[in-house]
């Protein structure tokens, strides 16, 4: 699931992250989530809404940076526009900033396992190049490749061919522009 920069997070929505995660989720969220409630109060025990244990970092400051200038990130491409100091709790740092007066040095990408899951945090906005880089670490590819949407609901497959020519996923053949619904693979 990604919850990119989740403002107003309600102490409900804060525990349904919580269960998919400890569940066997795989929750990313990005900089600025839980940072106030749904009352538009902010959060007495810190930023992310009282999800310090899940994400294991703690949001310190917030840093928006000026327009037009890049903060270059480890083997991730960049971050632009907003970046967050974070404080390890527990998380791993997955990348961190190679530029910028403050956050050179600092974890800008995070894993936390929780549960049976885990939860990734991304402490600033990723350039197009660093969203592309961190969906590889992720392995977001799914199984049918570029251009196509695979999801899985229950028993169900949904595939949706976004590209101009046909394209096989599994034994189901969808034809340019189209969609089909299959059972899922055992």
């Amino acid at each position: 699931m990604i919850a990119p920069t989740t403002y107003v997070l309600s102490k409900a929505a804060a525990e349904n992250l919580r269960w998919f995660t400890a569940g066997g989720g795989r929750l990313v969220a990005s900089y600025l989530t839980g940072a106030v409630d749904e009352h538009c109060q902010v959060w007495l025990d810190g930023y992310l809404g009282g999800l310090t244990d899940l994400f294991g970092v703690r949001v310190t400051e917030h840093l928006p940076q000026p327009a037009g200038e890049r903060r270059a990130l480890w083997n991730f491409g960049a971050a632009e526009r907003f970046c967050e100091l974070v404080e390890l709790r527990g998380a791993q740092c997955v990348t961190q900033y190679a530029t910028g007066d403050l956050v050179e040095g600092q974890p800008a990408v995070t894993v936390n396992p929780f549960g049976e899951g885990e939860a990734w945090y991304v402490s600033c906005k990723l350039a197009d190049d660093a969203w592309d880089r961190l969906f590889e670490e992720l392995e977001l590819a799914g199984p049918g490749g570029p251009g196509l949407d695979v999801v899985d609901r229950g028993p169900w497959r949904f595939i949706v061919n976004h590209t101009d020519q046909e394209a096989q996923v599994g034994h189901i053949i969808v034809p340019a522009g189209s969609w089909a619904v299959d059972k899922k693979p055992q």
